[in-house]
């Protein structure tokens, strides 16, 4: 089974208005902002060789990671 994990995100947006278009959006997203070492998914692999064996095989996720965006309304 997998260990319970917890992570954290956060979004930051800032928002202007010039005159030459309707609004210019900023965006940064920092996720996972306490670096959580955590896998949301796995599998179990089974075979007989001689005895049964089980393989367990783990998708470890992101550590911090940022996204940085930026939209325009015309």
């Amino acid at each position: 089974s997998l260990d319970p994990y917890f992570t954290s995100d956060l979004r930051l947006r800032y928002s202007l208005n010039p005159k030459f278009i309707d609004q210019v959006e900023l965006t940064l997203l920092i996720n996972n902002i306490w670096n959580t070492l955590y896998s949301s998914n796995g599998f179990t692999y089974s075979y007989v060789f001689g005895d049964l064996v089980n393989e367990n095989f783990y998708y470890p996720q992101a550590g911090t990671n940022f996204l940085l965006g930026l939209r325009f309304k015309f």
